[in-house]
């Protein structure tokens, strides 16, 4: 029996194109041509929240339909999408599979979205920046079960690092940002500040995410770096402040 197999691409290629791009067009481009090498079925970035009165979803990369998208806007539908909803309230991975398919706008969604042929299977990956912003990254497959099960891990490793800089690049040339600072935090050190808010050690952190104590405290380190705090209290105070951090989380 024959098994679906696809080299990844070069990571490092994509990643210094999206850094490098000189305009929202040439991103819509780049994460077009993501799609197609990475074998699947949409990519889509969104800018959910941007600090200092800018209207709601302010930025739109997709690869979906027009007809799709444009009908999406006109519902408005952001206020519905179970992914959406889901992505704004979590700073880990979603998969499409564990959010909402029974309430009754959810599942009338969901039946827009099959019409226009979005994927079978999805994982959505928030962004938390420094400077309080807030996007979403979505990757889609049709892929059966088992092959995409197979690459998932490996995709949403590599996208979520994408995802970091790609909504910096697209808010910079949005001019919703003037210079790198407030620079998204990586989902790493997001992580370890959120475990280190709820009473995580860097040894318990570490045990808990799977990594070194040492990857731990640089992980530390390069978010205060890019929160510009002297210390990691201040730099969660900062997160807490900014509502990226939910201090009534509880971890076990």
């Amino acid at each position: 029996m024959s098994v679906e197999f696809r080299e990844l691409p070069d990571f490092d290629h994509f990643l210094c194109r999206i850094t490098t791009a000189a305009s929202l067009d040439d991103l819509s481009a780049i994460v077009a041509e993501m799609r197609v090498a990475y074998g699947l079925a949409h990519i889509v970035y969104h800018a959910v929240h941007i600090p200092g009165g800018v209207p709601a979803n302010p930025i739109l990369i997709p690869t979906y339909s027009p007809e799709w998208v444009e009908r999406y806007k006109a519902g408005n539908y952001f206020r519905i999408d179970p992914v959406v909803l889901a992505g704004r309230k979590n700073s880990l991975p979603v998969d499409w599979s564990d959010v909402d398919h029974e309430s009754k706008e959810a599942r009338e969604f969901f039946k827009q979205a099959d019409r226009f042929e979005v994927g079978r299977h999805g994982v959505t990956l928030p962004i938390r920046a420094a400077a309080g912003e807030r996007g979403l990254l979505t990757i889609t497959s049709n892929k059966s079960v088992k092959n995409w099960q197979r690459v998932r891990g490996t995709y949403i490793r590599e996208f979520q690092t994408f995802a970091s800089y790609l909504h910096d690049r697209a808010c910079i040339l949005s001019g919703y940002r003037s210079t790198d600072d407030g620079a998204a935090l990586s989902p790493r050190e997001l992580q370890c500040l959120e475990l280190m808010a709820h009473g995580f050690a860097p040894k318990r952190t570490a045990e808990h995410l799977g990594i070194t104590d040492d990857a731990v405290r640089m992980y530390l380190r390069s978010a205060c770096c890019k929160l510009k705090c002297a210390t990691s209290h201040q730099a969660i105070a900062k997160l807490i402040h900014r509502e990226i951090i939910d201090p009534q989380v509880i971890y076990n």
